[in-house]
């Protein structure tokens, strides 16, 4: 089975680092960081969502990692929402 790589989706203020094809982490201007790797099945997306490089409990999210993300879209969609906080 193939890997599922995260895809580089650029967002307005935000700067992306590449760790692996696999891994990615956003840095937004806002202090959020939001860290997107594939799952150990490879299929899907984990997102852990950080603030100042602490986890982000701060957060309308229940928890500050999101597991099952199955598109690209999806991805976008947290990733814009991100942003605009």
């Amino acid at each position: 089975m193939t890997n599922y790589k995260v895809p580089i989706i650029p967002i307005e203020g935000a700067t992306i680092e590449i760790v692996k094809p696999n891994h990615h982490i956003y840095h937004f201007s806002n202090g959020y960081k939001v860290s997107a790797t594939n799952n150990e099945g490879g299929r899907y997306l984990d997102l852990a969502l950080l603030k100042e490089g602490l986890p982000g409990w701060d957060t309308p999210n229940d928890n500050n990692v999101i597991k099952g993300i199955s598109g690209r879209s999806e991805l976008e969609e947290f990733l814009k929402d991100m942003q605009a906080r």
